[in-house]
């Protein structure tokens, strides 16, 4: 008996974590082929050491045949020599084209490009311009309104209820002081504790 062949014997009675059961039985299947291959694997001592010789005699004469060897061995070489042929041609063709670098190497590309650089100063100062143009107006615009916005408060408006307010203060000093109630509560209180 091998170590474990009985380790997948029961579905419902599953050792450490539980899996599902197309799981399990694919870890039975497994488990089968495994103990299989131990219980019917034989060792090379024990296999027929003859028939081993002739089987690797017959392998060498499949392997190192010189004729078939030699004409593999041109091919080989052959289409190893078409592959650099081919690369050689691409690489070839691929730097007779103008590349950027090379373009720009030229005499006739660096002049062009001055006087594109040039240009695109002069395009790039302009936009400056337009933009400083564009925010002084904003702030203008921004100025005009802080300036001609009506205030919330209006100091006349002040005056007037500053005096309004003098003359009611003066109105209020007409009218007599309340009159102090008389706390009967304490008097009587007093009187208890003197007695």
């Amino acid at each position: 008996m091998i170590p474990g062949e009985n380790h997948f014997k029961s579905f419902k009675k599953q050792l450490g974590e539980k899996t599902g059961l197309v799981t399990w039985t694919h870890h039975k299947e497994m488990r089968k082929i495994h103990c299989d291959q131990i219980r019917y694997s034989r060792s090379l001592v024990q296999m027929d050491v003859v028939a081993h010789q002739q089987a690797v005699a017959h392998t060498r004469k499949l392997i190192l045949d010189p004729v078939r060897d030699a004409r593999v061995k041109v091919l080989a070489e052959r289409k190893i020599k078409f592959g650099n042929d081919d690369l050689m041609k691409r690489i070839t063709k691929r730097l007779a084209e103008p590349t950027p670098i090379t373009e720009a190497a030229s005499p006739f590309w660096r002049k062009r490009h001055t006087k594109y650089r040039v240009v695109k100063a002069n395009l790039q100062r302009i936009a400056d311009e337009e933009h400083i143009k564009y925010r002084n107006r904003d702030n203008l615009e921004l100025l005009h309104l802080i300036e001609n916005a009506t205030p919330y408060y209006d100091p006349k408006e002040w005056e007037e209820a500053f005096q309004r307010h003098i003359r009611l203060k003066k109105a209020m000093r007409k009218v007599d002081d309340p009159e102090k109630k008389k706390n009967k509560k304490r008097k009587s209180q007093r009187k208890i504790e003197a007695t």
